[in-house]
């Protein structure tokens, strides 16, 4: 695969490409060529998947730490119960 069709992928195409090669090598079918390549491809899938998770992931991050700043914190005031 060329770096720029894998700089492309989306992390769904990518994680349906890798499914699809499992499946192929799960089988049994392929002859030792194809199965070396199916699993090479398979890999860079996994890598693919991997790149896109930890950019949502710092993404995440990112708008998490935005709104914790945004947070206050208050000291708990409970009221009174008045006991008769």
């Amino acid at each position: 695969m060329r770096k720029t069709e894998k700089n492309k992928m989306s992390f769904e195409d990518a994680l349906l490409r890798l499914e699809e090669a499992a499946s192929a090598l799960e089988s049994g079918d392929l002859p030792l060529s194809e199965l070396i390549k199916t699993f090479e491809d398979g890999m860079e899938y996994v890598e693919i998947c991997q790149d896109r998770l930890q950019k949502a992931e710092a993404a995440m991050d990112k708008v998490l730490q935005k709104e914790q700043d945004k947070i206050v914190e208050m000291p708990l005031v409970l009221e009174e119960e008045n006991h008769v």
